[in-house]
């Protein structure tokens, strides 16, 4: 009687493990042929694609082999296509010297960037490195990143370290006030797509790939605006 019920097991157990096996070796196949898809759009100048494709090399998701280097070279392109998350990737990447040597000052400066735009991951970054880096590089780091934006980068740093003038300042607090008072919700500002959300508000420097904006986002940036104003005692 024994030996009839172990049959049953080892066979259900069989199946299962095959099962297990068939289904890690779809997910494979189904990654080897989305990678066979992005690499062209990737190296064709396609700013999703490169994100997407960084992703995957950079955590092997799927079975695809690991290839940091590979993967750094195509979140950096898309970071610098002003994809927001591959931002905030890529400052964490400087920062641990994964698929790149370390470089704690360009860590900080796209880190920087990700965080001026909304992104809590950047600015999480951005207080770590900023505690650990002495003032030069510091102050190097955010010079580089204010370079890429015209919109002053609401990034976690101490009001006095900003360097914007108080009629900027004051035309930045506008802007952000106006967008507070015409979008209420999350959901109305989740409308804001493409054509209408990334013209009319373009100028926040806070517009998604989707064109869209997030209200608490602005609102924090907002905020900030409000305490530089205060630093800097602007009228």
């Amino acid at each position: 009687m024994k030996r009839l019920l172990v049959l049953p097991i080892v066979f259900f157990t069989l199946v299962a493990t095959n099962v297990r096996a068939g289904t890690k070796e779809a997910a494979a196949e189904d990654y080897t042929a989305r990678v066979g898809e992005l690499t062209p759009l990737a190296d064709g100048g396609s700013a999703l694609a490169q994100l997407q494709m960084g992703l995957i090399l950079r955590s092997g998701l799927g079975g695809i082999p690991k290839d940091p280097e590979r993967a750094f070279g195509y979140l950096l392109k898309a970071a610098e296509q002003d994809q927001w998350n591959a931002q905030y990737v890529v400052a964490g990447m400087y920062a641990e010297g994964w698929g790149v040597p370390k470089n704690q000052v360009s860590a900080l400066r796209w880190a920087s960037i990700a965080a001026g735009r909304g992104s809590e991951a950047g600015l999480s970054i951005a207080e770590v490195l900023r505690s650990a880096l002495d003032q030069t590089s510091r102050q190097k780091a955010q010079s580089m990143a204010d370079q890429w934006s015209q919109a002053t980068l609401i990034d976690g740093r101490p009001t006095e370290e900003y360097n914007v003038k108080c009629v900027a300042l004051q035309v930045q607090i506008d802007e952000a006030k106006d967008f507070m008072n015409e979008v209420k919700t999350e959901a109305e500002a989740k409308e804001l797509i493409s054509a209408t959300g990334a013209i009319r508000w373009s100028s926040l420097g806070m517009i998604y790939p989707s064109g869209t904006v997030a209200l608490s986002d602005v609102a924090r940036r907002y905020r900030g605006l409000l305490d530089i104003k205060s630093s800097k005692k602007c009228l």
